[in-house]
């Protein structure tokens, strides 16, 4: 999936950088792909909000001072033990779904209905809070999916070893 993101950006004459966060992602990218990289493996073992909350605002400052045009997340969506699915979503800039002209409006002139703070301020709140629990949910699922491929893995290797025990 990241490899063909990388060459869809490619192929658009986009620039590309890479932030990873597993061992496995960067050695392979690594040895496969030429871009820019930069790794945070702390946060991939064990998410908490308050490191993935610093994390995700060092991206908001780099995206709102032109660093980046566009911040894509790719990574593994956890459905079960057994099956993770790869997922790519665009993180910044919002989808239109999420922010619209109306949400930064302050619309309590024609209302009886008075906002404190003001309706723009609470929805800039809102919106950080919404992007760093959309970034802890990425690296939560993605946690969650390692330990369950590891899980898996490690009963697959029980049952090989009870089946090999048994034929002794």
């Amino acid at each position: 999936a990241t490899l063909g993101h990388l060459n869809l950006l490619r192929n658009d004459g986009l620039e590309s950088a890479l932030i990873l966060s597993g061992k496995k992602n960067e050695a392979f990218l690594k040895k496969t792909v030429d871009v820019t990289m930069e790794t945070v493996h702390e946060l991939a073992d064990k998410p908490s909000y308050g490191s993935v909350s610093g994390f995700a605002d060092g991206l908001i400052g780099r995206y709102l001072d032109g660093e980046f045009d566009r911040i894509d997340l790719i990574y593994h969506r956890f459905k079960n033990a057994l099956v993770q699915e790869v997922c790519m979503e665009t993180w910044m800039p919002l989808p239109p779904s999420i922010v619209s002209a109306d949400a930064f409006s302050d619309r309590q002139q024609n209302s009886r209905i008075i906002v404190e703070p003001t309706v723009a301020e609470s929805a800039k709140v809102l919106v950080d809070k919404y992007l760093h629990m959309n970034l802890l949910r990425v690296f939560t699922d993605a946690a969650a999916s390692e330990h369950g491929a590891r899980m898996t893995a490690m009963n697959k290797a029980t049952d090989s070893a009870d089946d090999l025990l048994n034929e002794l």
